[in-house]
């Protein structure tokens, strides 16, 4: 929260509270590493010094310019400056903007913890509450995923599409036998049949009865 405080426009560094400040430009470099924005000590001290450069620069703006900066929103103003290289005077922060578009662009809704709460709600219930915090995590996941149906890299897709060509195979493998069967018994001559008792069972005693 503090970073997007940070890099909105519309506000000042005299809105922050002690060393918050300070601690928001540290999470700015934390979070660009995270997100793969920068990779290496230079960039990450460069867009360490984009936001320093930001915020001091955004101090000095008069209450004319900062009127015309407020009539758009962060993530326009932020996107205006994306693909720009580095130029102080006009306001181009390179890395910063990406990470600021990054954070703009996140929705401000509490929709996805509120689900998320309700599935760990519904997995660790009061008859079953002896489960670990990372059984459940891993039960959650299953429980989310499951419900994306549309996903390739469902596990459960993925399951069904190989039980399905096993199926296949099995099938194929069991209209190979019934032909050689059918093969074989076309093969078979007429007196290979003549020594055949109708009236008897291979492996069954003969019952007979007497008038």
């Amino acid at each position: 929260m503090g970073v997007s405080f940070l890099l909105e426009q519309t506000k000042t560094a005299s809105e922050f509270v002690d060393a918050d400040l300070t601690k928001s430009v540290k999470s700015v470099k934390a979070i660009a590493r995270r997100m793969g924005i920068v990779s290496t000590l230079a960039e990450e001290r460069q867009i360490g010094d984009e936001a320093t450069d930001f915020y001091t620069k955004r101090e000095r703006w008069s209450s004319e310019t900062r009127a015309n900066h407020s009539a758009v929103s962060p993530l326009a103003w932020w996107t205006d400056k994306c693909g720009k290289e580095l130029d102080e005077k006009r306001d181009y922060f390179p890395l910063l903007a990406q990470l600021a578009v990054m954070i703009f662009t996140i929705p401000t809704s509490s929709a996805a913890s509120e689900r998320s709460w309700s599935i760990h709600d519904f997995i660790h219930t009061k008859r079953r509450n002896r489960l670990d915090a990372g059984r459940v995590d891993k039960l959650v996941f299953i429980y989310y995923n499951a419900g994306n149906k549309d996903a390739k890299t469902n596990i459960f897709y993925q399951l069904n599409e190989e039980s399905e060509s096993e199926d296949d195979n099995d099938d194929e493998d069991t209209t190979v036998d019934d032909s050689s069967a059918d093969s074989d018994d076309s093969n078979a001559s007429p007196s290979s049949f003549a020594n055949i008792n109708p009236y008897s069972y291979e492996g069954s005693e003969e019952h007979k009865f007497e008038c």
